[in-house]
């Protein structure tokens, strides 16, 4: 096993029923050998997603696996069972995931090429392919959220393209865990888009590398908690949740002055794609942006585009 380092596999399910099954049965037939599997069943009330999991790891004894498992008593979100699992896992590498499906290579090809990368770098992505309850792939447009078929995937030093809203799963990377924990990276419940918090952290601090190939399937399911929350009566609240992550690295001891701007710009971009349909609205665009200009020391370009931030909140 020295050849190849340990990978710790998180796998988070709640009300997930046969699909948690599907995704354990997935990572046991990764053709990678020295893994370890932590999973957190997060107060499932579906009355069999907790018994499934039970009976499937009596029934994988003969694998010898390291498993641990922990089924709450209370429901207390996706965020703090991976930070849970992020602090427990011994591995030199960490792989996240629910109810979702890897290609058969996807440990394997990543932890080698990160092997191979050094210490510079702290994560490998790559891209997805949707699949709808069946585990079929679907071909239908509308569903479609990969990358673009001529998409450039940024690599190497990507904070700035992180920031300007990069596309990204956390089902199709392996992640330095060590990096990780050297980071004290931790998932927070106020930032609903979890994914990009993750790699504008990361990237703050390290390089990435990804490439245009598929390495994992995105379930897409009417009852997911992303389908739920990612409705247009709810969108003004998940913009202003992405605002205040990206708001969090204004001013980072790390960033140039150049990548301030890039923060900025963002932000405002964020503020002008709001269309708010009630004064409680307009008043919170009102404060994220009062809240930009101090952050930022008045920034000419934050006061250049109050002019547009006051039209949206009049209108």
């Amino acid at each position: 096993m020295n050849n190849y380092p340990l990978v710790s596999i998180a796998i988070l399910s709640y009300n997930t029923g046969n699909y948690v099954i599907e995704s354990l049965n997935n990572v046991v037939e990764q053709n990678y050998p020295n893994i370890e599997i932590f999973i957190i069943d997060d107060c499932s009330t579906d009355n069999i997603s907790v018994n499934l999991i039970k009976n499937w790891i009596k029934e994988n004894t003969h694998l010898n696996l390291t498993i641990h498992a922990n089924y709450r008593s209370q429901n207390k979100g996706a965020h703090f069972g991976l930070n849970e699992i992020i602090q427990k896992a011994k591995g030199k590498y960490i792989c996240m995931n629910g109810d979702d499906l890897w290609t058969a290579d996807k440990i394997s090809y990543q932890v080698e090429k990160l092997e191979k990368l050094g210490d510079e770098y702290a994560m490998y992505y790559g891209d997805i392919e949707n699949i709808d309850a069946a585990s079929k792939i679907i071909e239908h447009a509308e569903y479609k959220h990969g990358f673009a078929k001529n998409f450039v995937i940024p690599t190497g030093d990507i904070f700035k393209e992180s920031i300007t809203n990069f596309c990204f799963w956390i089902q199709s990377t392996t992640i330095r865990l060590d990096l990780l924990k050297k980071i004290n990276f931790k998932f927070d419940d106020k930032f609903i888009s979890e994914d990009w918090h993750l790699i504008i952290s990361i990237s703050r601090y390290y390089k990435i590398m990804g490439e245009n190939k598929i390495f994992a399937y995105y379930r897409w399911l009417d009852s997911s908690v992303t389908r739920r929350l990612w409705t247009n009566e709810n969108y003004h609240n998940i913009i202003f949740s992405q605002f205040e992550m990206i708001l969090s690295f204004i001013n980072h001891p790390k960033n140039s002055a150049e990548d301030n701007i890039t923060i900025v710009n963002k932000l405002i971009s964020l503020l002008l794609e709001i269309k708010p349909k009630n004064l409680k609205v307009r008043n919170q665009i009102l404060r994220k942006y009062l809240k930009l200009l101090i952050k930022a020391n008045f920034n000419r370009n934050v006061i250049k585009e109050g002019k547009k931030i006051k039209k949206i909140i009049l209108n």
